[in-house]
């Protein structure tokens, strides 16, 4: 009996263990779970930095204990440096807040950048110079001449002439050998016997002439123009200049022209006396 006690006994407290280890394993596997998950959360909170100083050992707790000495000066400093702090970000809202006001006024980027570079380019163009006055046009200094053997006209004195000379060639219809022809004094002295070469030589009219040095007026002297000599109508005949309707007392190699002087040739058949309009000095 006493042996079946025991046995009953065994096989009850058997049967308890066991109930009692599970029952302890689904109360711990709980508990064991939140635990586990408290710690990954912590580690994934805790900053890389945290983790290097934990790695490399840094003993950031044991300098966070370590008393620190304070010096009055470091505090005035501190709390001065607080002050700007303090002045410095409540001024820069202000700043923040006129800043858009001011990026509104002024102009884009790209517009600035454009301006730029007109500006640029006005300042590299050249800027046309003013124009200079133009100078006054220099007046030429000129004479006109003219030949003519008019008095030739008279019947009586074209009949003086040789046959040979009695023709259009010679004595032109109206008499004018050369019509008033101006020219440009082109040197200083120049004469009317001068403006009488250049006028000959132009149109191809016939001209002869003494030199100054063959005769006693040292002067040149005209001896026939057009195949007209001196004695051709006449002993009273022959070639006489006039300047402005005046007879110089000068041979034309002599007379120095002045501007506008007015110069004619004329054929007299009675020593000038015949030329009208002519005043012999």
């Amino acid at each position: 009996m006493k042996q079946w006690f025991l046995a009953l006994m065994l096989v009850f407290l058997t049967g308890c263990n066991i109930q009692t280890v599970e029952h302890y394993e689904e109360q711990q596997a709980p508990i064991e779970r939140s635990v586990t998950q408290q710690e990954t959360e912590q580690a994934e909170v805790e900053s890389p930095s945290q983790i290097e100083q934990v790695q490399q050992g840094t003993p950031s707790t044991v300098e966070q204990s370590k008393p620190v000495e304070v010096d009055p000066a470091n505090i005035e400093q501190a709390a001065t440096e607080t002050t700007v702090t303090e002045t410095t970000e409540q001024a820069e809202p202000a700043r923040q807040q006129t800043t858009p006001v001011v990026e509104a006024e002024s102009s884009p980027p790209a517009q600035q950048e454009e301006t730029s570079v007109e500006v640029e380019q006005a300042a590299l163009q050249p800027t046309d110079p003013e124009p200079t006055p133009a100078a006054p046009p220099v007046e030429k200094k000129t004479v006109t001449i003219s030949i003519d053997a008019k008095t030739l006209l008279n019947e009586a004195h074209y009949a003086k002439l040789h046959p040979s000379l009695r023709s259009e060639k010679y004595v032109p219809a109206d008499g004018v050998i050369l019509k008033p022809t101006t020219y440009e004094i082109v040197k200083d002295n120049e004469t009317v016997f001068d403006i009488l070469q250049r006028a000959t030589r132009e149109f191809n009219i016939h001209l002869e002439y003494e030199g100054a040095d063959e005769n006693i007026y040292n002067s040149v002297y005209i001896e026939g123009i057009n195949h007209l000599y001196e004695f051709s109508a006449g002993n009273l005949s022959g070639w006489m200049y006039a300047v402005n309707d005046g007879a110089p007392a000068k041979g034309a190699s002599q007379y120095v022209v002045q501007p506008n002087d007015v110069i004619t040739w004329r054929y007299t058949v009675d020593l000038g006396k015949d030329l009208d309009g002519v005043t012999i000095d």
